[in-house]
């Protein structure tokens, strides 16, 4: 079998594992989510962006896992599905890097203490705030992915295969989507670096204070900071590649292209894996769920 027939089949069996696995980590943040505020009547802060990140992200998996079907199996129709979704795949991955910051921020403010007035009075009212800065994520994040409509389209003339019939169609400015892109991931990027930075240096000297006596909250503390390092990370993977993407200089229906494609399709199935793990409240509920199978 050439390389060319088994290719989209190994590719695409990763990308439905990726999906398959996404929907079921997301769906239980989901679910756990909303059994909290049944049982509470009301849900707190951390849990609004939960749930926002949750249902971000589970729409952001179905858009991908389509938009990459088609890329493999039917790539003529490329451009098609590249006009017609990249506005919607934009949307949702910018609310999802804006709600991944957002939960950083929210644990960096209510973990850290800085003599800082702006500081003071963010912290002092972050959990009125909270409503609010969902609905300017939301705000920023169709801001952001609505001008891919007008700006990074084109009209070019396509050859058909042997044929002289030249056909007008859609491409992308790829300068434009370069420019689009970086000015709506840029903003969550830098505050996700701060509240990681601003978290790290005040465990650090916290815990230099303290010497060898650690408190259970400090080891929460802890994985809290790994779990939004991890984002980070993932963030700046995931920042990297997409705008090598963005370039133009892969074909589309390449193999790195597709690499780049499952790479940012697993970051946030990976990082909503980290936070399972980091949550207290997630964790226990990921391992009460198993002890009944």
């Amino acid at each position: 079998m050439e390389s060319t027939q088994w290719r989209p089949i190994v590719f695409t069996s990763i990308l439905f594992g990726e999906f398959f696995f996404g929907i079921i980590i997301n769906a239980f943040i989901f679910i756990t989510t909303c059994m909290t505020w049944k049982e509470h009547r009301q849900l707190p802060s951390s849990d609004q962006i939960l749930l926002c990140l949750a249902l971000s992200r589970l729409s952001l998996l179905v858009i991908v896992s389509v938009f990459n079907s088609v890329l493999t199996f039917l790539p003529h129709l490329y451009f098609q599905a590249n006009v017609m979704v990249l506005g919607i795949r934009l949307f949702f991955s910018y609310s999802s890097i804006w709600f991944g910051t957002l939960l950083s921020v929210f644990y960096c403010m209510k973990i850290t203490n800085y003599n800082n007035t702006f500081f003071i009075y963010v912290k002092t009212r972050i959990s009125k705030l909270v409503p609010w800065f969902i609905v300017g994520s939301l705000l920023a994040s169709l801001s952001s992915s609505l001008p891919i409509y007008w700006c990074i389209f084109t009209s070019d003339n396509l050859d058909l295969s042997n044929v002289t019939l030249r056909a007008a169609i859609k491409v992308p400015n790829y300068s434009n989507l370069f420019l689009i892109y970086n000015f709506g991931s840029s903003p969550p990027l830098v505050l996700c670096c701060f509240s990681v930075v601003l978290l790290f240096r005040y465990l650090w000297k916290h815990t230099r204070t303290m010497q060898e006596s650690v408190s259970p909250n400090l080891e929460s503390h802890f994985r809290v900071l790994r779990s939004m390092a991890c984002f980070f990370f993932l963030y700046i993977s995931y920042y990297i590649i997409v705008n090598l993407t963005t370039t133009g200089l892969m074909r589309h229906d390449g193999p790195w292209i597709i690499l780049c494609h499952i790479f940012t399709s697993a970051t946030p199935v990976l990082h909503s894996a980290v936070l399972i793990f980091s949550i207290s409240k997630l964790r226990r509920a990921f391992q009460s769920l198993f002890t009944k199978f």
